[in-house]
């Protein structure tokens, strides 16, 4: 019995059928998403950690994407909450609707998110946070922290009342919260 080498033509063929099969399928557009933005906690004990947060759509075939269009803008007043907990998803509250997201924090936790109009905002004992932009899916930086005081002002900081695993954060700035923009 005797065996034929395909050729190196037969084989780019090959190759190139199974990427086309790949790239047929073309998702659609995100229905949701959120600017990017970067903020940092002070805790009582005075260790720092940054965070780089960006909205995954969990809701389209859970696939993951990375979503990068406006939900709330820059300086938008929010009232975000944050909690640790061990569901596999929760709902992020955006004035018309309720979104789903998945959450993990460098696999220990599962964050919860809620954002809230000003005239719900509670600052009493609360923890504040400056709102550059929002995101669902925190992730701990490594990367120098730029202090809080350039070209902002104290409000940038977000101060810890604690340093359990549970904590509020409220996002706080000088601007109305805009309605989420949907695909």
């Amino acid at each position: 019995m005797s065996f034929s080498t395909p050729s190196v033509r037969t084989v780019k063929h090959i190759i190139e059928k199974i990427e086309n099969q790949h790239t047929d399928h073309v998702p659609a557009p995100p229905r949701y998403s959120a600017t990017v933005l970067s903020g940092f906690l002070v805790c009582t004990n005075m260790s720092r950690r940054q965070f780089a947060i960006a909205v995954v759509d969990y809701n389209r075939h859970g696939s993951g994407v990375v979503i990068d269009a406006p939900i709330f803008e820059k300086d938008d007043e929010v009232r975000l909450t944050i909690w640790a907990n061990d569901k596999p998803e929760l709902k992020l509250h955006a004035m018309p609707a309720s979104v789903r997201y998945r959450i993990g924090w460098e696999g220990k936790y599962r964050i919860g998110l809620e954002f809230l109009p000003h005239n719900a905002f509670d600052g009493s004992d609360r923890l504040v946070m400056q709102s550059l932009a929002l995101e669902a899916y925190l992730v701990e930086r490594s990367e120098p922290i730029v202090p809080a005081t350039q070209g902002t002002d104290f409000r940038n900081r977000i101060r810890c009342a604690n340093d359990s695993d549970e904590a509020d954060f409220c996002a706080t700035s000088t601007k109305r919260v805009a309605d989420p923009t949907f695909g």
